[in-house]
């Protein structure tokens, strides 16, 4: 199995496949799993320069390989038959490295966003999940991820299949996630959740990326991870161009280990000049490791709380008037809300109107059985009274 202590300097990871692709020829808009399974001399390309670069593991090119994404390209090939033969071609391509089962977000948003279900979600992506580990990759990969909801379905679901390593990262530009998301909040659930590792992809600028580091270090206890872009894109033929030299991103990965980053790679517009100059940028240094600081943590999506004797807490009735009564207790300043969920109704409408909660929640509940279905679907770490 995978495992972190058998390094004494950051893991280092692959780089971009999307953006290395399509130098080697993937076109704009067709279906890459199916392009790669076409050419599979491309993908061998690809993953044999980030050997030759040093990488120490590679993933998997399983990103999107979910049935709502086949299914949108006219692809009538099963997930599982898809994920089984684009594991062996990484494997082929990457002999005796540790290979990731990577899983991207479908994009498919809860109610009221959308109409997708939580189970729905889980279903499918214990689909690809089971696909993966059937196909014996070495630990998963929850990366560019966007929305918590559907972080907690995808890791849901890999728990469902397999007790293996499962890493996480979140796209930002911002330092938070594409939906609002607090990265500090997005670490303290996830790492409640059972993630082995947790951090940050698809960034192009190097000083949020290393801020966000620093921020977390005091909250985690698992590792980091930093996988920048190489910058920020410039659009050039109707295609996006990334112009960071190798050397910069070497250079960033240094500050990146010493915030406390132990997976180092890199996401678009890197290759394997890029991963190269990283190994050798960090070979002496041993990662700096996460510095948690004692303290009962609660968090939401959008934000935490170090809860003490001190913290301001709201009790709000669960009516149709929840989200008002929510956002005024926060204007007035609670730092929590207080809620007695009786019933399955009082779930269901705590559940509508999560992604409208800004404020990290207490719960006291009527059994246990509700308990358990509603915090399976909760997008944060309450704090049960």
């Amino acid at each position: 199995m995978f495992r972190l202590d058998n390094f004494r300097r950051p893991v280092i990871l692959d780089g971009a496949t999307g953006t290395r692709l399509q130098v080697l020829g993937l076109p704009a808009g067709v279906c890459a799993s199916q392009w790669i399974l076409q050419n599979p001399e491309a993908m061998k390309t690809v993953h044999g320069s980030y050997i030759r670069a040093g990488s120490d593991a590679v993933y998997a090119p399983t990103f999107g390989v979910t049935r709502p994404e086949l299914e949108r390209h006219g692809v009538t090939t099963g997930v599982r038959d898809t994920v089984l033969r684009l594991v062996e071609l990484a494997r082929d391509g990457a002999p005796g490295l540790a290979i990731g089962g990577d899983m991207s977000p479908t994009g498919l948003p809860l109610p009221p966003l959308g109409e997708t279900e939580f189970d729905e979600l889980v279903e499918i992506f214990t689909e690809q999940a089971a696909a993966l580990e059937e196909a014996c990759v070495d630990f998963f990969v929850l990366e560019t991820q966007m929305a918590l909801w559907e972080t907690r379905a995808a890791f849901q679901a890999v728990r469902n299949v397999s007790k293996k390593p499962v890493l996480v990262s979140f796209a930002t530009d911002t330092g938070r996630s594409l939906y609002g998301g607090d990265m500090g909040a997005l670490l303290l659930i996830m790492q409640e959740m059972g993630a082995s590792a947790f951090g940050i992809n698809c960034c192009g600028d190097m000083a949020i990326v290393e801020q966000t580091l620093q921020s977390l270090r005091p909250l985690a206890r698992i590792p980091l991870i930093a996988k920048p872009n190489a910058g920020k894109p410039v659009t050039e033929n109707g295609r996006a161009v990334y112009r960071m030299e190798p050397e910069t991103l070497a250079e960033a990965g240094v500050r990146f280990a010493r915030a406390g980053a132990a997976f180092l790679g890199g996401c678009c517009g890197t290759d394997d000049t890029h991963i190269a100059a990283l190994r050798a940028a960090v070979e002496g240094i041993a990662p700096t490791a996460p510095a948690p600081e004692p303290g009962e943590y609660y968090a939401c999506e959008y934000g935490y709380v170090r809860y003490t004797d001190q913290t301001k807490v709201a009790e709000i009735e669960i009516t149709d008037d929840l989200e008002d009564d929510a956002d005024d207790a926060r204007y007035d300043g609670a730092e929590m809300i207080s809620l007695t969920m009786e019933n399955e109704e009082d779930a269901e409408l705590v559940l509508e109107s999560q992604t409208a909660l800004k404020l990290p929640l207490c719960v006291r509940f009527a059994d246990r059985d509700l308990q358990t279905r509603f915090l399976r679907e909760y997008a944060g770490f309450p704090k049960i009274l």
